[in-house]
Parts: C-alpha cells; structure tokens; sequence
C-alpha cells in the first residue's frame, strides 16, 4: 500500500504579478499555446501564466542569475516542466521560430531594445502566430507613443495596434499572406 501524499500544488500568491497575468489573459484571450516571456525582473509574471492558463511558457533574459533563480524556483514549486522553460539569451537575439507564438510579454520591456524599435518588431512580429497571435507591453506613455507610431511607420502585415491605459497590445490579425505562407514551406523543407 502506498501512504505517499499526492505532490501539492505551488500556493497561490496574490500579488502585482498575478493581478498583470489575470489582466493580460484576460485583454489577449491567450489560454493555451506559446508564450514567450521576454526579459525578467523577477520571473513572477512567468509563474502566473504557467498557474493561470494553459500555455507553454518561454522565459527569456540574458542575465544568467535572474534564469538560474527561476530555474530554482520553478523546480521547487513544481513548475518546471514541459509547460515551462527557461533560457540565458538576450532577448532580442534568441531566435524565435516564425509564427509560434499566441502571447509574447514582457516583465521588464527595456530588456527589449526598444530605442531601436526596427529591430525590436522584425524580430518579435515575425514570431507572432497568424489568426491572432498578440504582443502584449505595459509602457510608459512616452515609450508608448513612440512605439506606437514606429509600428505605425513598419506597416506590419495583419497587424492591429490597440492602445488600452499603459497596455500596448500588437496582434496579427487573420491568414498568411498566399506569398508568404509559400515562402515559408520552400525555405523549411
């Protein structure tokens, strides 16, 4: 017979992070898919998504202290798994596969390059998922316009931009291009 408890489940924490990750599921409507979690402050935000939806979570930041901690922490709630992973890369240089991603988030958006904003978007929207697929920010307003108005200038295929508080949400809106959706399975096989 066995006597050995079941594992528990992480305790739920109630803080900032799990008031952003309600908010964020809640304004994208992402429940199962990619998620990628680019730069960290602290990993919260990527311990919530894993609690409060279905996703596959990808956390990325180039500081090797921030993943090892969440790596750690991960492991000891239970949360580290094939629903979670974690990478030591700079954000902008990972090399996300094309239009995986339902959510891409961020809990420190300076991590992100977003002075250079050109760069910023030919490597994220490319990532973003067709029929919807969202980048979800929250920005300072000054950042906020000046990223507005650089994704405004890009003219980003199927983009729709909304702006809601400090909330800068990027979606890609409906199919492939037929041009593109070729282009991507010659340069695959």
């Amino acid at each position: 017979m066995n006597n050995e408890s079941p594992p528990k489940s992480p305790p739920e924490i109630q803080d900032s992070w799990s008031q952003k990750a309600d908010e964020i599921l809640k304004r994208t409507g992402a429940k199962a898919g990619y998620a990628y979690v680019l730069g960290l402050e602290n990993g919260r935000l990527v311990e919530e998504l894993v609690r409060r939806s279905d996703l596959r979570v990808v956390a990325v930041d180039e500081n090797p202290e921030k993943t090892d901690a969440l790596r750690k922490r991960l492991a000891a709630s239970g949360l580290l798994g094939p629903r979670v992973s974690v990478f030591t890369a700079s954000p902008l240089d990972f090399g996300y596969p094309p239009y995986i991603a339902e959510l891409i988030v961020s809990e420190r958006p300076a991590a992100l390059g977003l002075d250079s904003p050109k760069t910023f978007l030919d490597e994220i929207y490319e990532a973003l998922r067709p029929y919807g697929g969202v980048l979800c920010l929250e920005l300072p307003p000054e950042r906020l316009t000046s990223l507005s108005a650089a994704i405004e200038v890009a003219s980003l295929e199927n983009a729709h931009l909304e702006r809601d508080g400090s909330l800068l949400l990027l979606a890609r809106q409906g199919a492939l291009p037929v041009g593109r959706v070729k282009q991507v399975w010659t340069t695959r096989g």
